[in-house]
């Protein structure tokens, strides 16, 4: 089964990612050129360049996907209302 991880280069995200490898899933993330890839280096995972916000670049990463893990998040937001995007 094939399953979809954003937010799978963070704490929270690298370790659901671990999760999944030991229980057999294939595994594509969303990356953004930005990411750090420091919990990703060397595991069993599709690296896929995409945005949140573009729809185009979603309906390609949720090709044959069954499952969809969203775990991405802000960590960071200057203002009340970025975070509420």
């Amino acid at each position: 089964m094939k399953v979809l991880v954003t937010g799978g280069s963070g704490f929270v995200g690298s370790h659901v990612v671990d999760l999944l490898i030991e229980r057999g899933y294939d595994i594509r993330c969303i990356v953004r050129k930005t990411s750090n890839l420091q919990w990703l280096k060397d595991k069993p995972v599709e690296l896929v360049e995409a945005s949140l916000f573009d729809k185009e670049s979603l309906r390609k990463v949720l090709t044959d996907v069954d499952y969809i893990f969203h775990i991405a998040g802000l960590t960071f937001a200057r203002n009340f209302d970025e975070f509420l995007k």
